[in-house]
């Protein structure tokens, strides 16, 4: 399975498929103490690192690292840049292993965008519900447009900055007070992520209990 294919439809599944096989080995591991002598006032902080692959290839395979600065992955399936990427915060090891929704793990390591089709989505549920949300009736007509436009690649519609002077031409612009529809991580960013945290979490599992039974 290609990285393109993984990437199409039922994406879930697909990445879940591909990070399957995957093993985990220690790259590195610093224990309680940094790598050296610290300065005696300095913080111990561990610093390791690990690298999930399938045995027989090296597709889609990745490491993780823990430092004094949080999580950063990298490697061949790296979904959202290809140097890796890194959590906004500091992160620890223990925090990685939780039951982290996809929601929440995003918001700690993928940045946000405008995207054009899902603001498409977002002003046709509004249209659904155009009383409850003060569109008059009449306007409706210029709302399916700019949805059609969105739908069609935005077309004049590419930066929400556009979005919103159509819309705020068009009477609507109390539809943009909470911000301007359409923002939202990638969601291909997103499932992988999920996946890699996924792999990661099962397999540290495994690697945890080689070492209670050995």
């Amino acid at each position: 399975m290609t990285y393109e294919e993984a990437s199409r439809d039922d994406l879930h599944d697909r990445c879940d498929e591909a990070l399957a096989k995957h093993e985990i080995a220690i790259l590195y591991d610093t224990g309680d103490g940094l790598l050296g002598s610290a300065p005696p006032r300095q913080p111990k902080v561990r610093h390791v690192g690990f690298k999930l692959s399938r045995p027989d290839t090296g597709a889609f395979a990745f490491e993780v690292h823990f430092t004094g600065f949080g999580v950063f992955i990298q490697g061949d399936l790296s979904p959202v840049h290809p140097g890796g990427f890194g959590s906004r915060q500091y992160k620890t090891l223990g925090w990685f292993i939780g039951d982290l929704s996809p929601g929440y793990l995003a918001q700690k390591f993928l940045d946000e965008g405008y995207r054009p089709k899902l603001a498409a989505d977002e002003l046709e549920g509004l249209m659904e519900e155009h009383e409850d949300w003060g569109i008059p009736e009449d306007s409706l007509p210029d709302l399916k447009g700019i949805v059609e436009e969105l739908r069609d690649g935005g077309g004049d519609l590419v930066s929400d900055s556009r979005l919103y002077d159509r819309m705020t031409d068009a009477g609507l612009g109390h539809l943009c007070d909470d911000g301007v529809p359409g923002w939202d991580h990638v969601p291909d960013e997103v499932k992988w992520l999920v996946a890699i945290q996924k792999c990661f979490c099962r397999e540290y599992a495994k690697l945890q209990g080689r070492k209670e039974n050995p």
